[in-house]
């Protein structure tokens, strides 16, 4: 991984890229793994669980 291929994505009110730069096609799988898991990573930021529970939490984008 280098910096200069990452990208920042938020996820309130919708999904989108703040920083960086992402291909159509990353751009959708990023914005369907978000739709998975956005209630664990809200929780997870808010504090309401950790990191295990977060990682017990997240699902891939099916056929991925």
């Amino acid at each position: 991984m280098s910096i200069d291929n990452t990208a920042v994505v938020a996820l309130r009110p919708v999904p989108r890229v703040v920083a960086g730069r992402l291909g159509p096609d990353d751009r959708r799988l990023v914005y369907e793994w978000a739709g998975l898991n956005y209630e664990a990573i809200l929780a997870y930021w808010d504090e309401e669980i950790d990191t295990g529970e977060l990682l017990d939490r997240l699902r891939p984008v099916p056929g991925v």
